[in-house]
């Protein structure tokens, strides 16, 4: 909007602001068993990677006030009430992080990038049998500043409107987690496809679904959830809230 009111509110994002690209929140592997070893446990995160990055969000709120345009001079502040946010520093209560530790799935499942890309005429990506959820976004990937990426990721992949399967959701070792949105068993090529907001609130949608059937049916593994009885009915519940299937100038894939 060109005009602004007293007392809008609005949360600021802009890459060359308050992204912060220069050190990891988790910790490695070693350095967070140490901090486990050691009584020290914080959750395996980088707390001073955490303090910097809220340190360039301050900076970045401050630098657009200076910046401001003429006319909105003096308008733009920081709300420091903790009713808003719920914390005492008055930021997010989490960062909003690109990048997760990511699930293999049951079975050593990964969602790999053959399943979501494709040609124009196809269509549509693969169909899954225990598809919980769709979603649709170009392979948009986030560098970090210190990273080198394989030759892979510089590649063009075109991507089709695709499908979420329930295994996605599912973690190999532990067997009644639902991991979902960043998180789920996907390579990092697919996460940089589904990580955009409307899918990952399907994905939730779906995952909510699932966990209250499994709590319900007293279902206590995903090999039970994946037997044709159960997962048909879960899917015929998913698709009271989200949809399962796409419509394709007037046709449905799948027609079910």
């Amino acid at each position: 909007s060109s005009t602004i009111a007293v007392n809008d509110i609005t949360i600021q994002n802009w890459g060359g602001g308050n992204d912060y690209g220069k050190e990891f929140f988790y910790l490695s592997p070693s350095d967070a068993q140490h901090q486990r070893d050691t009584n020290h446990w914080e959750g395996g995160v980088n707390l001073n990677a955490i303090q910097n990055a809220e340190r360039q969000a301050y900076s970045y709120h401050y630098w657009y006030r200076e910046k401001a345009p003429a006319q909105w001079a003096n308008r733009t502040v920081l709300i420091r009430s903790s009713s808003l946010t719920g914390t005492c520093h008055y930021l997010a209560k989490l960062p909003y992080m690109r990048e997760s530790r990511r699930s293999i799935g049951y079975q050593n499942f990964l969602m790999n990038i053959t399943t979501i890309r494709g040609r124009a005429r196809d269509l549509h990506g693969y169909i899954f049998d225990d598809r919980m959820c769709i979603g649709a976004y170009d392979a948009d990937f986030h560098r970090m500043a210190k990273c080198t990426y394989p030759s892979y990721m510089n590649k063009y992949y075109p991507i089709l409107p695709y499908y979420i399967p329930l295994r996605a959701m599912t973690n190999r070792d532990i067997d009644n987690l639902i991991p979902i949105g960043k998180t789920m068993a996907q390579s990092f090529l697919v996460n940089s496809a589904v990580r955009l907001h409307p899918v990952e609130f399907s994905i939730g949608q779906a995952a909510g679904v699932i966990g209250t059937y499994a709590v319900q049916n007293n279902l206590l593994s995903v090999a039970e959830m994946l037997k044709e009885e159960h997962l048909s009915r879960v899917q015929s519940i998913v698709k009271q809230f989200t949809p399962i299937s796409w419509t394709i100038d007037g046709k449905c894939y799948p027609d079910d």
